[in-house]
């Protein structure tokens, strides 16, 4: 059902709910399952909220949680912040459950803390309000006749509101007759099963000596027929009874008579009562308590319980005659039985009195009995025994103790002289019978409460004395005044003019033929008032199968008439409506086999769309089976989900059902949308064709999947955002994940995060310029811009997007496309970046040739002359000068060696032609080989080259590229050092790094020249000490070799006091 709001109610939707729950009401079955249909209806009437029902006890004061209806992902939340799960919690009640009193709905306005009755924490409650989102909380009790059974609450979150409010107050009026009723029914079925099954008999019986129920066990004590006992009145009259000695006692003697006539109760009279069945006498211990009604000061009827103890007195008379058959007597029974002397010490027990004192009963005899009961026990049985010696005559008397009920009795046992010599004592435990009596009365009690609440009554019609006996409640229905008997003619004439022809005709054969009936009619009471009552009478049969009398139940039954003709009527107003729908409509009914299995389900009802669907009228389908009339219900599955609907109560929603059967002779296929529930023993349906609509559904699902494929295929993302500074979005494809680090769904109304938030703040009133711009010229916009992403990195997208327009030409909105440039914005910079870099290096190139070219030139250019001259000397036989000669052509050729061995490495790096394969080395070993090379051009300045690197350095590192690095900055060492100068290769270690030194105490460099070092675009070069050239290659093709290893080269010198080249190394291959 569609929950609408209160001042729009559907009346086909509030007539429809409130015809099915009276139905539902009505049904046997309801007790057991009560509170739950409770809240699926209110849950029905308003599913948006949290439905509470709770049952009252008005004696504890107590409300217990029955039903807690919630939406699923709220209910562990509200279960965790409670910290106890709702159904089953009790509540003390306070005085605010009477503001509910009205039986109209009523608003809480403080909160889930006052709808508790204030037993949630104040704290707990606003952390469910919080997390509920409270928004408003409706209370209503069911009340009958101003007694609270129930109550409800439907809890609202924000943004939901009552609904169908007239409805539910109506709905509660109908559960709380239906609680009164239950609660009746159930007080009395407890009431009986105790009565019943009482181990001692029972009757009641009326001031007029009339007895109104009776018990099995009193039965079989009094050797009764039931029909028979309780078709006479004053039947203790005709009792055959004596007195514990054995003689004849009249009727006004028995407890029953005596407590009716002086109105006070008798307790535990013993009495012996002929039982004509057994022909002997039954001894009673007999208790007869006189009921009150308000305001009546004499008695209007009796309770009586007895007991048999036919068995104690028969043991007795026995002990009194043989010892021997004495002690069999005493162990026949679980009773306590003990002998005492006149001073109290035990001459006899029974095991039972020795179990319950453990004590061995032999240890037991010649004990004084006083001494093992508590002392106030022992002083008043004590003063009971001294009153039976004194007066011979037997106490009987009960005591309370240790949370037991004990009756006893002590009997004189008097010797042959007339003396009493001994006393017996009985004494059993009663707490049972105690608590069986209280039930007993407290039920009796309720019962008369439920009889006058429900208004049921009953009464009996004796055939032969022609009088009607009315229970209190039938005479309060006919406004006459308890105990009013009428006569039959006078009980017909009650009834309204209308119905006394059938009453009669009715009654009369109910007397005839013994055919019970039930019949609901209009009387008229004594005051001139029209009630409906429900009356029920069957026949009760002597012996010999005649009627003797008639008997049977009465009940008030006007408001139930009231809401039954409104039901009728709302029935009328509901087939109209239906008939209007214009969904199809149907009502079935299970048709079940002898095994009780569903085989078809009848068509009760079709309306008029139903008949337009099915090509059929109605005669065609009603009363027919609907696999009958549309077979394909069969293959379709439809009927077996049916059963499942009839067996289980599941309702069946179905949204798209395909369907294909044979309608007046043609085969349809048609879909259809479907929703059923459970009704009786059977359901009702309604159901829509679709199927032009699902064709529509399909290709706008097919067109949306194109769509979607063309959006996933994107190398960017689409969006459709507002015209605002924050650029909200209405939509954003998945893609913009992949570039911008978030899921659509946090920009979507800027849920987490703003596009504006993402883009890069230089370009955001550029961006927002730009739109102003192209949205008054109506042109796209188009537009290359840095964002930030969700991990903090820059990117760069490109943009197209236009402005979207109403039909007015009012702008809605903005639609585009966004892509990621990042990789092409990245190319075009490198492409930049290595466009200026290869200017700058062939400018570099060019300088650097230029003067590699002259460096190279000198030494050739001096080894050619010299040749040259070597060649006139000899020729001319003038060697003198040879060896100076051939030395300065050696020295050149070493600086020319040197030269193209720098210019060969340092080319191979360049071009990635020299091999890069690092290893552990000693660097004192490389260190000693760099100096042995060297230290013949050293010795030729007179320098000194040390080396002191240790023995543990050991690095990862090429051992061709360091060898080259050594021998360059030696090389240079030697160079800028004068004579006797003096160069040291050290080294130090850190934790991961080894760092080289080859420092001297040469001419040293200014800062400027250090800040030229390592620069191939400067080409540092300087003359030695002794002139030597260099074209500072060597230092390049250093720092080349160092960096390869991840390493630095650095360089620290004063002008005139030396220079110090250090460089660092790895220790370990990480």
């Amino acid at each position: 059902m569609k929950t609408v709001n209160h001042n729009q109610e559907s009346s086909l939707d509030s007539l429809a709910f409130l015809s099915g729950t009276a139905i539902k009401f009505a049904s046997s079955g309801i007790g057991d399952s009560i509170f739950q249909f409770i809240g699926a209806s209110l849950r029905e009437l308003n599913p948006n909220a949290i439905i509470i029902v709770n049952s009252i006890d008005p004696e504890r004061e107590t409300s217990t949680t029955e039903v807690f209806l919630s939406p699923p992902n709220l209910l562990e939340s509200i279960i965790s912040t409670l910290g106890f799960k709702p159904v089953g919690k009790v509540y003390k009640v306070d005085s605010s459950i009477l503001e509910l009193n009205s039986g109209y709905i009523r608003k809480f306005d403080q909160g889930i803390h006052e709808l508790s009755f204030r037993t949630i924490p104040i704290v707990v409650s606003k952390s469910l309000e919080r997390l509920v989102n409270l928004g408003s909380i409706y209370g209503i009790a069911f009340i009958a006749d101003n007694k609270m059974f129930a109550n409800a609450a439907l809890i609202f979150r924000k943004g939901d509101t009552l609904a169908h409010q007239e409805t539910i107050e109506t709905f509660v009026r109908q559960a709380s007759v239906t609680l009164k009723r239950i609660e009746a029914e159930r007080s009395e079925d407890k009431y009986k099963s105790l009565f019943e099954h009482m181990t001692q008999g029972a009757f009641n019986m009326r001031s007029d000596g009339k007895i109104t129920d009776v018990n099995r066990v009193a039965l079989e004590l009094l050797g009764f027929d039931k029909v028979d006992f309780l078709s006479k009145t004053n039947r203790t009259e005709d009792w055959d009874l004596i007195d514990e000695n054995h003689k004849s006692i009249s009727a006004k003697e028995f407890p029953v008579t005596i407590a009716l006539t002086k109105g006070e109760p008798v307790y535990e009279k013993i009495i012996g009562v002929f039982n004509p069945i057994r022909k002997d006498y039954v001894w009673l211990l007999i208790n007869a308590i006189p009921q009150f009604k308000t305001g009546n000061k004499a008695p209007t009827s009796v309770f009586v319980t007895f007991q048999d103890i036919t068995t104690i007195k028969r043991s007795i008379h026995k002990v009194m005659d043989s010892e021997a058959n004495a002690r069999a007597i005493m162990e026949s029974t679980d009773d306590v039985i003990i002998l005492l002397d006149p001073s109290g010490v035990v001459i006899d027990s029974n095991e039972a009195h020795a179990k319950k004192l453990n004590i061995e009963r032999e240890n037991l005899i010649g004990k004084n009995v006083f001494d093992l009961l508590p002392q106030d026990v022992g002083r008043t049985r004590k003063e009971a025994i001294k009153e039976v010696i004194q007066t011979g005559k037997p106490v009987h008397k009960e005591d309370f103790r240790d949370g037991f009920w004990n009756e006893y009795s002590i009997h004189p046992i008097v010797s042959h002289r007339g003396k009493v010599e001994r006393v017996a004592v009985f004494s059993k435990d009663i707490t049972e019978k105690k608590k069986a009596e209280e039930h007993i009365r407290n039920n009796y009690s309720l019962l008369r409460i439920a009889g006058e609440t429900a208004k049921f009554g009953g009464w009996i019609v004796d055939i032969e004395k022609n009088i009607v006996i009315w229970s209190d409640i039938v005479a309060k229905i006919h406004e006459v005044e308890p105990g009013f008997s009428p006569s039959v003619e006078e009980g017909i004439h009650f009834y309204a003019p209308e119905w006394r022809e059938k009453i009669t005709e009715i009654f009369s054969n109910c007397v005839k033929n013994g055919t019970p009936y039930d019949e609901e009619m209009e009387i008229i009471t004594l005051k001139g008032k029209r009630v409906w009552v429900r009356t029920t009478g069957e026949a009760v049969k002597d012996h010999k199968g005649k009627t003797i009398k008639i008997h049977g139940a009465f009940q008030d039954i006007s408001e139930y008439k009231k809401i039954s003709d409104a039901l009728i009527a709302y029935e009328r107003k509901f087939k109209s409506s239906i008939d209007s729908l214009l969904d199809a409509f149907g009502m079935y009914t299970a048709i079940r086999d002898k095994n009780n299995n569903i085989t078809d389900f009848k068509i009760d009802y079709v309306n008029p769309k139903a008949c337009e669907l099915n090509k059929m009228s109605k005669e065609e389908q009603i009363g027919k089976g609907l696999c009958e009339i549309l077979p394909s219900h069969h293959s379709s599955g439809l009927f077996d989900e049916y059963i499942e609907l009839v067996e289980t109560g599941n309702v069946i929603e179905k949204e798209s059902v395909a369907y294909q059967d044979t309608y007046s002779g043609e085969l349809i296929k048609r879909t259809f949308e479907i929703k059923a529930s459970k009704f009786s023993d059977g359901f009702i349906a309604t159901w829509r064709d679709i199927s032009a609509r699902k064709q529509t559904e399909e290709k706008l699902l097919e067109s949306e999947r194109e769509k979607a494929s063309l959006i996933d295929n994107l190398p960017g993302f689409v969006y459709k955002c507002a015209f605002d500074h924050q650029w909200t979005m209405l939509y954003i494809s998945e893609e913009c994940y992949k570039i911008t680090g978030y899921h659509p769904e946090d920009f979507i109304f800027n849920k987490k995060i703003s596009y504006n938030d993402i883009i890069h703040t230089d370009f955001r009133e550029a961006i927002w310029s730009k739109w102003q711009i192209v949205i008054s010229l109506g042109t796209p916009f188009r537009e290359e811009y840095q964002i930030v992403t969700a991990d903090n990195h820059l990117r760069w997208v490109w943009e197209q997007g236009r402005g979207v327009y109403s039909k007015e030409g009012v702008l809605t909105h903005l639609e585009g496309f966004i892509t990621d440039i990042t990789e092409r914005k990245e190319m075009e910079e490198a492409l930049r970046e290595s466009e200026a870099r290869l200017v700058e290096l062939n400018a570099t190139k060019d300088k650097f040739f230029s003067i590699l070219a002259h460096d190279l030139k000198s030494p050739f250019n001096s080894i050619i002359g010299i040749g040259e001259l070597l060649i006139e000397q000899i020729k001319k036989k003038e060697f003198a000068d040879i060896e100076e000669y051939a030395s300065i052509m050696r020295d050149s050729s070493h600086k020319a060696m040197n030269l193209l061995t720098n210019l060969l490495e340092w080319s191979r790096s360049q071009t990635g032609r020299m091999d890069f394969t690092p290893e552990f080395l000693r660097l004192s070993q490389l260190a000693d080989e760099v100096v042995d090379l060297l230290n013949y051009t050293a010795n030729q300045k007179s320098v000194s080259i040390h080396s002191k690197i240790p023995n543990s350095a050991v690095c990862y590192a090429d051992k061709a590229m360091i060898s080259s690095v050594l021998r360059n900055l030696v090389s240079n060492a030697i160079k800028f050092t004068g004579k006797g100068g003096e160069i040291v290769v050290s080294a130090k270690l850190t934790e991961d790094k080894c760092i080289v030194t080859v420092s001297d105490n040469g001419i040293g460099m200014s800062k400027s020249e250090i800040d030229n070092l390592f620069r191939i675009d400067k080409f540092y070069s300087t003359r030695g000490t002794e002139n030597e050239g260099g074209t500072g290659l060597g230092l390049i093709l250093c720092k080349e070799f160092i960096t390869r290893h991840s390493c630095e080269i650095w360089a620290d010198s004063k002008k005139g006091e030396g220079s110090s080249f250090s460089f660092s190394l790895p220790r370990d291959s990480r």
